[in-house]
């Protein structure tokens, strides 16, 4: 004689007839859905090359760029060294936190190579206007955008 198997309990085999039946519910379309399908396909889905979004008009990028980092609205993160409005992130400066941009703040505190000892007052307008670079970081955070999901983008 050989020993029996344990029988399951009731309630573990009602779960799994469950699971097995909902499993066939969500991959049996329905008649309208498959119509639709065939009546309407998704759209293609692309991602916009290096080229064309340099192409891109400047509020163009924003909008593209907010799109991926709603956060990139915030009206209170400038960096009062170059006056940067749309930089990957912001950093502590000697004003107090979120003052500089990134690449500010590397140059500032980590490298040293950029002085700001001399304004002792947190700057109400940006101290070099030609050193921003918000271009260079919209088109990044576009492509780091894109990386991660594909989008449909109007044309």
């Amino acid at each position: 004689l050989k020993p029996l198997k344990p029988l399951k309990p009731l309630r573990i085999l009602k779960i799994a007839l469950l699971k097995k039946r909902k499993r066939k519910d969500e991959s049996d379309d329905s008649e309208c859905e498959q119509q639709d399908k065939i009546q309407n396909p998704p759209k293609k889905k692309r991602k916009l090359n290096k080229a064309e979004i340099v192409n891109l008009s400047f509020d163009q990028k924003i909008a593209y760029a907010l799109h991926y980092r709603p956060t990139l609205n915030d009206k209170d993160h400038w960096c009062r060294y170059c006056g940067a409005k749309y930089s990957m992130g912001y950093c502590r400066g000697p004003w107090g936190s979120n003052k500089l941009c990134t690449r500010h703040y590397v140059a500032w505190n980590t490298k040293k190579e950029l002085d700001l000892s001399k304004y002792n007052d947190e700057p109400t307008q940006p101290i070099n206007r030609n050193d921003n670079k918000d271009e260079e970081s919209l088109i990044k955070i576009i492509n780091k955008g894109q990386e991660s999901v594909t989008v449909i983008y109007p044309l």
